[in-house]
């Protein structure tokens, strides 16, 4: 599974792209969205119906909690793009 997010941070649009736990593209996204998912290490992250991960690592491996991450650093949220994971679908629970 792979998807590339597009949002506004900092003044331009940015895109990050995740493929099966790998992110790719912008370099100040990446470190945003990994400082987001330290930030949240030890947190429930994903949809209240699950499912959620609540580890750094698994954050970042996760195409659903990825996407909520993203939410909070993109600065006027985002769009998504490619096999883009959806509520109910949930080929990567951990």
């Amino acid at each position: 599974m792979a998807f590339t997010m597009t949002g506004f941070l900092i003044g331009r649009d940015r895109s990050v792209s995740w493929h099966e736990g790998v992110l790719a593209g912008d370099p100040d996204v990446i470190d945003l969205l990994i400082l987001a998912a330290e930030r949240f290490d030890g947190r429930r992250v994903g949809p209240p119906e699950g499912p959620v991960t609540r580890t750094k690592e698994d954050h970042l491996r996760s195409g659903i909690s990825i996407q909520f991450l993203a939410a909070e650093v993109f600065d006027l949220g985002y769009t998504a793009g490619g096999d883009v994971p959806h509520r109910g679908h949930h080929p990567d629970v951990l």
